[in-house]
């Protein structure tokens, strides 16, 4: 059975599926699709219109400023910061 025809449920070969796409289309191996990544989808398939517009409507992603974080213990004081970058 042509695992991209099921849709009653969400496997690890669904899974498999996406992650290789995913790595077939980040060229950089930033672990990012980028919207000129994004360009080469099935060999220019898609135009700039439609990639700025799915770009326009993807959520932002989330970046962590390990730096400014302040870990609190149990106790109310401040823990260590461990593993954070300095500037």
């Amino acid at each position: 059975e042509d695992i991209n025809k099921v849709t009653r449920y969400f496997s690890y070969e669904h899974f498999y599926v996406l992650y290789c796409r995913f790595w077939e289309l980040d060229h950089d191996r930033d672990y990012r699709i980028t919207r000129e990544d994004l360009l080469k989808y099935g060999d220019q398939s898609l135009s700039h219109m439609i990639v700025d517009r799915i770009f326009d409507a993807a959520p932002r992603p989330f970046e962590l400023q390990l730096q400014q974080q302040q870990v609190t213990t149990p106790d109310g004081g401040e823990g260590s910061n461990a593993g954070a970058e300095t500037p």
